[in-house]
């Protein structure tokens, strides 16, 4: 066997090590769990019911998912029970409700609120390159970056908030088999982090809009 094909073996054997548990937002996060949903919690009575109307996911289509053993690498559909865009849409529900910002509409013509979001970048990314994997026992460099989009209005179109939300978290995998891990913990825990903004964003954005008419909430 050649030098290169045993190489190749070898990143082969190492890529089918360790994973992760696909993250469903439905469910609460495990202990070990790299998310941790928001502390905030509102100091009244939810603003009204909200629906996440629609995600349109712009990512480019390596971002979903693609691994080369010898190159760049991206995780994204693999660490998560059910598609990206489903998962975003349910975890923002859900955190708006446990935070007692909003209570969940039925569907998007009973909402008093409709939240639109665009996928921009999400994704965790593997630098992989050759160099990188001569060692016995090398180190990978993952970062997972967020990259979102948020408006929200009510049923007659008025503009609460309009949004971008960024976020990136870096960590080393010590070995090829720790990376779609590492991809997991780093997505994360942006993702916590970008959560903790929206569910405050949302909920100092509806006070706000109705100050700035000088009218009281409605």
């Amino acid at each position: 066997m050649s030098c290169r094909a045993w190489l190749f073996t070898f990143l082969v054997v190492l890529g089918c090590g360790c994973g992760s548990t696909p993250f469903d937002p439905s469910e609460d996060p495990r202990e070990d769990s790299a998310y941790s949903p928001p502390d905030y919690r509102a100091a009244h009575e939810p603003w009204g019911s909200v629906a996440v109307r629609s995600v349109t996911d712009r990512r480019g289509s390596f971002e979903l998912g693609k691994e080369n053993y010898l190159n760049d690498s991206w995780y994204a559909e693999s660490l998560f029970t059910h598609p990206v865009p489903l998962t975003l849409k349910r975890l923002i529900e859900r955190e708006l409700l446990a935070g007692g910002v909003m209570t969940i509409a039925e569907d998007d013509g009973s909402a008093k609120y409709l939240i639109d979001l665009v996928i921009v970048h999400f994704t965790a990314h593997a630098d992989r390159d050759l160099i990188g994997l001569i060692p016995v026992i090398p180190s990978v460099a993952v970062e997972g970056r967020i990259d979102l989009k948020l408006r929200m209005t009510d049923q007659d179109g008025r503009p609460f908030l309009d949004v971008h939300y960024q976020d990136t978290e870096e960590a080393t995998a010590a070995t090829v088999s720790g990376i779609e891990a590492t991809g997991s913990r780093v997505l994360l825990t942006a993702l916590a982090r970008v959560m903790a903004r929206l569910v405050q964003d949302v909920d100092q954005a509806v006070p706000r809009f109705w100050k700035e008419l000088g009218l009281p909430v409605q």
